[in-house]
């Protein structure tokens, strides 16, 4: 098996269906019915000879070393480094992880923009909310932790799958645990650590030895990303069904995609063009987004918004003595404590910086406000009148 090719299950049957697609390719050229018949048989074939290889090799494991072995076999064959980093202060060169790392932390978690905040304090306005929540169904806690794509886990290195085959065993724990933290408005401590790891930002012609060129994903525990994709489906339903989110303001939101916001954009300039209205366009982008949110100011932000005192005080737990630790060339720093910004990666994230951001979209006339459209950290305003220049004032 594998003969020529360096695939151990590469067998008979792959050879042939391979040597049957070339020869339709020779004959009947790539574009004729039966050489993609052929090649479609080749990619069954190939399939099929993967998974019964690799389901052989499970069934054949008696040691412990055969386990250790297959846990080896989704990790990358490659080690690439990250380039040298510049600091944008002081134009000084990093090349040694632990030096990359330390700047990373300094550029993108330990914001100046901290000295802006306020302290975190529940006030008695919470205490008057106007909106209210129905307590979390066990089967509503099961479907936001297990329905859900698998993904690196955190610290605990815990994965979905582990979840799911342990839940007939852990669904009354973890149920009761949930639904605690939603009563109490609690974020375990462990829930609260991450792994960061930095992703470079999408787009050509980025400068890669800037750090501000790279995001850091928080890899968390996939229960604590269970228990937070419960509080933001509850806090992105609520928020619709009590208009606290601008209609025209689009993201973590059920029901609201970018495309229905592109035609609502689409549909304001032609109206006003057939008014014969002189139309502009002002695009803003929110820098750092997720990383510039002010824990005190948006626990704050909550209270006003009139929701429920258990919701405010689970956030205030959320975003408050959250610890991280950046992973970079295959190593992992010292942990430091993040005292802004929401985690990149937390599916409670999206909708907490879009409550938190709601305030743009209310401000001024009504007129005006009609005026702005958003995306997530994405917001436009558009002016419609006689001049240029009355849309400028």
């Amino acid at each position: 098996m594998g003969t020529g090719t360096g695939q151990p299950w590469w067998n008979l049957s792959c050879r042939e269906a391979a040597a049957a697609h070339r020869r339709a390719r020779a004959d009947l050229g790539p574009d004729s019915e039966t050489t993609a018949q052929a090649k479609k048989e080749l990619r069954r074939v190939v399939r099929k000879a993967k998974r019964d290889f690799w389901r052989q090799k499970i069934n054949e494991a008696t040691e412990g070393r055969d386990i250790f072995q297959m846990v080896g076999w989704a990790r990358s064959t490659g080690q690439y480094d990250s380039p040298p980093l510049k600091d944008p202060e002081t134009d000084a060169i990093y090349t040694r992880p632990e030096e990359k790392r330390c700047l990373l932390t300094r550029t993108l978690l330990q914001k100046a923009a901290c000295q802006e905040d306020i302290p975190i304090a529940i006030s008695d306005e919470h205490q008057s909310a106007r909106l209210s929540l129905p307590p979390a169904s066990h089967q509503e806690i099961e479907d936001t932790l297990l329905r859900t794509k698998d993904s690196t886990p955190g610290p605990d290195e815990v994965p979905v799958t582990a979840i799911r085959r342990a839940w007939p065993k852990v669904r009354e724990a973890v149920c009761t645990l949930f639904s605690w933290c939603l009563e109490l408005g609690w974020h375990p401590t462990p829930f609260r650590a991450a792994t960061l790891v930095a992703i470079p930002k999408p787009g050509k012609g980025r400068d890669k030895s800037n750090p501000r060129s790279y995001r850091l994903i928080a890899l968390q525990s996939m229960l604590g990303k269970g228990l937070e994709r419960l509080v933001a489906r509850r806090l992105a339903w609520a928020a619709i069904r009590e208009k606290i989110i601008h209609p025209q303001y689009f993201g973590a939101l059920p029901g609201r995609s970018a495309v229905d916001l592109a035609a609502a954009v689409v549909h304001d300039i032609e109206e006003s063009w057939a008014r014969g209205k002189v139309v502009t366009l002002l695009t803003l982008d929110v820098r750092g987004a997720f990383d510039a949110v002010l824990p005190g100011r948006l626990v704050q932000r909550l209270g006003q918004q009139g929701w429920p005192s258990n919701i405010v005080r689970w956030v205030a737990s959320f975003v408050s003595q959250r610890s991280a630790a950046v992973r970079l060339d295959g190593e992992t720093g010292a942990t430091v404590q993040v005292q802004s910004g929401l985690p990149q990666g937390s599916p409670a994230s999206p909708i907490l910086f879009m409550l938190f951001m709601q305030p743009l979209f209310t401000l001024g006339s009504i007129v005006r406000t009609r005026a702005r459209f958003g995306y997530a950290d994405d917001i436009s305003l558009l002016a419609a009148s006689d001049s240029l220049e009355s849309n400028c004032e």
